[in-house]
């Protein structure tokens, strides 16, 4: 095989390739207007939030910020760190190890019982984000909250 060829078949595969990317970023387009109330979704930057629910203009309201449908953030004209990336499942599972009886303490405030109620990794938003809570650097929303309530009712 001469350099030509081996370099033809690499080109047919790069084409391939690129292919079959576009296609997976076209299956993972994101619809804000489908989800409901406390639905999480993952933000370009790593960050979590919740879709609270679509203004009186059209805009989804998440985390307290303004969002078009595609998932782009309304203030910024570009793409940006604020982009929902990832939009979950409406109904989260609840994970294995999930304890009712600390979930009641966590939602009437006491946050150090966060860390006996469910094993963090169980969860979308994994071990740091549930920590960062645990260790009082960022406070408990209402988003982690009404999922927490939902766990404890599908748990009973």
């Amino acid at each position: 095989m001469t350099n030509y060829q081996e370099l033809e078949n690499k080109i047919q595969e790069l084409q391939k390739e690129v292919e079959r990317l576009k296609q997976e970023e076209k299956a993972e387009q994101i619809d804000l207007s489908t989800c409901i109330t406390g639905q999480l979704v993952q933000l370009r930057n790593g960050d979590f939030e919740y879709y609270e629910y679509k203004d009186e203009a059209g805009f989804c309201i998440v985390g307290g910020d303004y969002y078009n449908h595609d998932g782009s953030c309304y203030e910024y004209s570009q793409q940006s760190a604020y982009d929902v990336v990832k939009v979950f499942p409406a109904e989260i599972p609840v994970p294995d190890s999930f304890r009712v009886s600390y979930a009641k303490f966590v939602l009437k405030g006491n946050i150090p019982y966060l860390i006996t109620t469910f094993t963090f990794t169980e969860t979308p938003q994994g071990e740091q984000y549930w920590r960062d809570i645990y260790e009082g650097k960022t406070k408990l929303s209402l988003g982690d909250m009404i999922l927490i309530q939902k766990w404890v009712i599908q748990s009973l």
